[in-house]
């Protein structure tokens, strides 16, 4: 399959100048434990590629090699982001096999062991299924490792209307969430919640781990986000819908219908993992909910979709990746209209804040805090990727870690 370049012409020697912006400012940082250091060497990889940013010195892979060391001196929590299985994560897609081998197989012993303890959360952010995403970077090495993942999630499903959901206990959330969810919730978004589950079972079923079990789950978790109905206003799945595990589900408030657009939460992300799921398994109608839902989200205004800030995880470059590759994926011209209208408006956002403009916002009691942030999910690093995705014919790979890696189709193919 063929990855092209959403950006042509004179317009992509203004992104590449703007990539290695971004790159100078991101090694000018002082780097920040081992995670921070996988990150630049990601970045550092990718932006190589169609010599976009050379690397003779090879700074990428001694940025990998500093940010095992820093691992293997104080080990961290196990998950995807921040964790153990992102930096092995990184290490199986960017080393050498028989040096990946040499990490990931100690990592994945560990992993195996938290899993058997039965205290780990379900999610991609920290949980089982970020742990399943780096299971299947490492190929046939993984499958023990994936296999545990599915006996623990299938393990944590019950049955809820429509199909199978997974419950978030209170224990699990932070303060201020367990303040409006005391007996926990049922998460709808794709960083922590069911969808991410359907993403990761879409990709067992297409892998052959456990196909059967697989697939019956995902018929199972499909089913239950597939239960819930459009709004009126196009929006369909909130952030999450409080209640104890055996309630019967709450109705979804309207102000929780929002048009918010976001790799993290809302729809967006959402109608990826669904598609995911319909492609998987070969299913006409699932394709055709994820196709109306993305194309519901392509139409959102600017007010809509609430994006503060460029990164990945919510921001404007973040809807833009998303919206390119469901372009790359279907052929149909509005998310390609789309996904030029939001890399247009994470430009204009670019201000004089470190890091090279594109700063993190976060907000707390309706104030914005702008953070210098280096990182791939939410700060500059992800900035760069993306653009470098948009100028080159380098497919993003580096989007596993997100669960929106939709195989691209042929340039010949039709929309739908």
């Amino acid at each position: 399959m063929t990855w092209r370049p959403l950006v042509t012409g004179e317009r992509c020697a203004e992104l590449a100048d703007l990539v290695r912006d971004i790159v100078a400012a991101v090694e000018a940082a002082p780097p920040v434990g081992p995670y921070d250091l996988g990150d630049r060497a990601l970045l550092r990889a990718y932006a190589a590629e169609a010599d976009i940013v050379p690397d003779p010195d090879d700074r990428g892979g001694d940025a990998l090699g500093d940010s095992v060391a820093e691992f293997a001196a104080a080990p961290i929590r196990p998950g995807l982001f921040g964790g153990a299985a992102g930096i092995a994560w990184r290490v199986a897609h960017l080393a050498a096999e028989d040096d990946a081998d040499l990490v990931c197989s100690r990592i994945d012993a560990a992993l195996l062991q938290h899993i058997a303890g039965g205290s780990a959360e379900y999610d991609l952010i920290g949980g089982l299924v970020g742990i399943g995403v780096y299971a299947l970077a490492r190929g046939d090495a993984g499958r023990p490792l994936a296999g545990a993942v599915l006996d623990a999630i299938a393990a944590m499903a019950r049955p809820r209307p429509g199909g199978l959901a997974l419950h978030t206990p209170p224990d699990w959330l932070p303060a201020w969430q367990r303040a409006e969810a005391p007996h926990g919730y049922w998460n709808l978004g794709l960083a922590h919640g069911v969808p991410g589950v359907a993403a990761l079972l879409a990709r067992f079923v297409t892998a052959g781990i456990a196909a059967d079990r697989a697939r019956e789950l995902l018929d199972g978790v499909v089913g239950f986000l597939l239960a819930f109905e459009p709004a009126a206003n196009g929006a369909r799945f909130p952030a999450w819908l409080p209640g104890a595990p055996d309630a019967a589900l709450a109705p979804i408030p309207e102000a929780e219908r929002r048009g918010r657009l976001a790799w993290c939460y809302q729809d967006l992300g959402a109608s990826i993992a669904l598609m995911s799921a319909a492609r998987a398994t070969d299913n006409a109608a699932w394709h055709a909910e994820a196709l109306a839902l993305a194309r519901a989200c392509a139409a959102r205004t600017d007010a809509q979709a609430q994006i503060r800030d460029g990164g990945l995880c919510h921001g404007a470059f973040g809807a833009a990746h998303l919206f390119d590759r469901l372009w790359q994926a279907t052929a149909d011209p509005a998310f390609e209209r789309a996904a030029h209208h939001w890399l247009d408006r994470g430009l204009a956002l670019r201000s004089d804040r470190p890091l090279a403009g594109f700063p993190a916002c976060s907000v707390e009691d309706g104030v914005e805090h702008w953070i210098a942030d280096p990182s791939l999910l939410a700060g500059a690093s992800g900035v760069a990727l993306v653009l470098h995705s948009m100028i080159t014919s380098v497919e993003p790979a580096w989007d596993q870690l997100l669960l929106v890696d939709l195989e691209p189709l042929e340039p010949t193919a039709t929309a739908g």
